[in-house]
């Protein structure tokens, strides 16, 4: 999660608990271990605009 090329949305997280450890959850019960248990929650910036000067 703390890692850059960390998850991008809880569906991914779903995804890679299926495919690495073999547990088929539910949405919310990823996002309420994720926010609750590990106390952290996903990081993502902004959006910019294309017109936005560099």
């Amino acid at each position: 999660m703390n890692e850059p090329s960390g998850f991008q949305s809880y569906g991914q997280i779903q995804e890679w608990l299926k495919s690495e450890l073999g547990l088929s959850l539910a949405h919310k019960t990823v996002y309420e271990i994720v926010r609750f248990l590990l106390g952290t929650k996903l990081k993502l910036p902004r959006p910019q605009s294309t017109k936005q000067q560099e």
